[in-house]
């Protein structure tokens, strides 16, 4: 996990020995790219994007020390989690306290390829300040682990990543909620109802009570699908949201057993956890630009705002985002042309950003041309929202998403974002008017 990904789009051949997690960090680097840099149009572009291919292990728990399989004879076998089982209970499993701020190390055991038996082993260290701020480490090894292989720092706005034997890399992109914090506090109801969450047993790890749920994808990854025979993860959740433990099957085949060695909810890190040095990567390059603007006016015709903030929310603060035009324009630096073009270069792309804030918590209102419009994964249901007109309103691992594109004005679009459930998100959309 030491390599830096690609800055092309395509996929990468898997040729290390973590060649599991490479494909599952392929797999996430497009999701996560759009989620996080969301505001290009240019895929194809060579520039440096944000190398969020290391958000799969977030959170990597670490491996049991076996390779455990459950059940016997032809057929695809049943891997289990292998922590205590916990004591019966009929008391309903809950979510029952959000911490404001957490650090979590996991040991993270990767089944090898190629025929090759045993596993390789790194640590990943992940530290969190909600709403906003994150900073993860990658060291080989068992925890305490070694030799930095990268780390990754997130807060507001502004991301930074070194990799060793590489120089640093800053950026900056739209305002969002801590890169790769699972947010199931917000959206378990709703994943469970979805029938992308199974409950199965509870178990106990560090001493602390946690509840099996089986979906279709590893965590770390993000992505939300229904677990198959074949293709499923169980993953233990604990009353603050955290996941303890993991086992990942893919095709049938063992690819992960991931362990929280240790957890602080309690933790208050400081500001120099989340410190970024160095410029960002400019316009002119291929970076976008983000700035705060006055929130008292609205900034283009036929903006949609709220009336007050969401309840028990304030209004941080209203941003602009720039980003470069379109990869098609003569002035995209990574076409494959000689030509040079008198042409003056298009003009970037704006969105604007709403951002409010309860405690750990967010709702996120982006704005702006259909050009800028971020990618996001598809699906939901389509509801409702008063003026806003008909959208898809979907949860996910890390909140809900709702994705309009009202009648006025012509070409905009509207995007909610926010650690909480789908009705709640719904019901702020209904209150917009411009």
């Amino acid at each position: 996990m030491g390599n830096r990904p690609s800055k092309g789009s395509a996929r990468r051949q898997t040729v290390s020995r973590n060649d599991r997690r490479r494909a599952a960090v392929e797999q996430r680097r497009e999701a996560v790219r759009r989620q996080a840099r969301r505001d290009s149009q240019r895929r194809r572009r060579r520039r440096i994007g944000i190398p969020l291919a290391v958000i799969v292990v977030l959170l990597a728990g670490g491996g049991i020390f076996a390779l455990v399989a459950r059940g016997g004879g032809g057929g695809t076998p049943d891997y289990t989690l292998t922590s205590a089982l916990a004591p019966a209970s009929d008391t309903p499993f809950s979510i029952s306290t959000v911490p404001a701020a957490y650090h979590v190390v996991y040991k993270v055991d990767t089944a090898k390829s190629g025929g090759e038996t045993g596993q390789d082993t790194t640590t990943q260290e992940y530290t969190v300040r909600r709403p906003f701020d994150a900073h993860l480490v990658s060291k080989s090894g068992a925890p305490p682990g070694t030799d930095e292989q990268w780390s990754l720092v997130w807060s507001m706005g502004k991301y930074g990543q070194t990799t060793a034997g590489s120089a640093p890399e800053v950026g900056q992109t739209a305002p969002q909620a801590a890169l790769g914090d699972i947010r199931l506090d917000a959206t378990l109801a709703d994943l469970v109802a979805d029938g992308k969450f199974v409950a199965k047993e509870r178990r106990v790890v560090l001493d602390r009570q946690c509840q099996v749920y089986r979906t279709g994808s590893a965590l770390e990854t993000l992505n939300v699908t229904a677990p198959t025979k074949t293709d499923y993860a169980d993953a233990c959740i604990d009353s603050s949201g955290l996941m303890l433990e993991e086992v990942v099957v893919s095709s049938g085949q063992l690819a992960e057993r991931l362990l929280a060695t240790s957890v602080d909810d309690q933790t208050v890190p400081g500001d120099d956890a989340f410190a970024i040095t160095g410029d960002p990567t400019p316009l002119a390059q291929g970076g976008s630009q983000l700035s705060p603007i006055d929130a008292a006016t609205a900034p283009a015709e036929g903006y949609w705002s709220l009336p007050t903030p969401p309840e028990g929310y304030t209004l941080q603060g209203r941003y602009q985002l720039l980003t470069p035009a379109d990869q098609n324009s003569s002035s995209d630096p990574s076409a494959s042309t000689t030509t040079t073009s008198t042409t003056a270069p298009p003009a970037p792309v704006p969105s604007y950003i709403d951002v409010y804030v309860n405690g750990p918590n967010t709702i996120i209102v982006r704005q702006g041309p259909t050009a800028g419009e971020p990618q996001g994964d598809s699906g939901g249901t389509t509801v409702d929202v008063g003026k806003l007109g008909s959208a898809p309103l979907s949860a996910s691992l890390t909140g809900s998403r709702l994705l309009a594109h009202p009648a006025v004005p012509a070409a905009w679009y509207v995007e909610l974002q926010g650690t909480v459930p789908r009705d709640t998100l719904k019901q702020v959309a209904t209150q917009f008017t411009n």
